[in-house]
């Protein structure tokens, strides 16, 4: 073994040359790698957290421009290789743990659903849209599912994944006393984003719009009011299946999830939070 600490200052240069080439030449060779990629999100019915701290009301929220929507057809076909094919329920792995939230009184699931994902670099990831839970509406009468927002993955040494949800929660600023209401942003309208559309957005993505989203759903012709009308009966969108009336709540209150974790592939991930919880499990195709 080499003692850097002894070694002229030319050897160690090279060295530190000779580390960094080969640390980009790992990420690079990660770049382009198939995995599948699961996740559930639920809440926690236990309302105690409400009051023991205090949730800012004062958020900012954006979709980016890069937005990714999951395909509407979905396949049992795991080892396929098509960016953000919807796996069928049939092939997911957590349903155990998706049966036994739902089992008990503390948790509710809002999302669970399974895709297939080509992971690049951070400048090439797009982010894919979340939604689940209850339909809300919020001040401005809009509607909304309960769970909005998206996450983020990329690779480089090692897969990463940043969040960023929304849970509407009715009674989080009242009990607070808040006097502001954080507004949710106009939710994306549902559609493909085209590799040429999705590599202009990740040039913009330093300044989020909702154009990019609007533009691929007028030419889809299908709007985030269409989506919210169709979800009673079975929604497989949000990945629930369920076959139980979408109810309908008033929005007086945000609590965002964000969080950025490194993980390994073939590991359930588990991201904690007061209100909320998240279950990733992401494997090599």
């Amino acid at each position: 073994m080499i003692n850097i600490d002894r070694t002229p200052l030319v050897i160690k240069l090279l060295l530190l040359c000779l580390l960094g080439a080969l640390s980009h030449g790992a990420h690079a060779q990660n770049e382009g790698r198939w995995y599948s990629v699961e996740i559930i999100v639920f809440k926690r019915l236990n309302n105690a957290s409400l009051t023991e701290e205090f949730w800012a009301q004062d958020l900012s929220l954006q979709y980016p421009n890069s937005l990714q929507y999951l395909s509407e057809k979905t396949t049992s076909d795991t080892g396929s290789r098509q960016n953000f094919k919807r796996l069928s329920s049939n092939v997911f792995r957590l349903n155990n743990y998706r049966n036994s939230l739902n089992s008990s009184e503390d948790y509710e699931v809002l999302y669970h659903q399974a895709w297939k994902q080509q992971m690049q670099g951070k400048s090439r990831s797009p982010s894919i849209a979340i939604r689940g839970g209850d339909l809300i509406t919020n001040s401005n009468s809009q509607s909304h599912s309960e769970l909005e927002g998206y996450i983020t993955f990329h690779i480089a040494r090692f897969l990463h994944l940043n969040t960023n949800l929304w849970l509407s929660e009715p009674n989080i600023a009242k009990l607070q006393g808040a006097s502001r209401v954080s507004p949710l942003p106009k939710p994306p309208l549902y559609g493909y984003v085209e590799e040429r559309d999705l590599s202009q957005a990740l040039k913009n993505d330093t300044a989020p719009t909702q154009a990019l989203s609007e533009r691929i759903g007028e030419k889809l012709d299908r709007d985030a009011r269409q989506l919210i009308e169709g979800a009673s009966g079975s929604d497989d969108r949000n990945g629930l299946n369920s076959n139980t009336q979408a109810r309908t709540k008033t929005s007086k209150g945000i609590i965002r999830l964000a969080q950025q974790r490194k993980m390994r592939s073939k590991e359930l991930h588990y991201i904690d939070h007061p209100l909320m919880g998240m279950l990733i499990y992401v494997n090599p195709i």
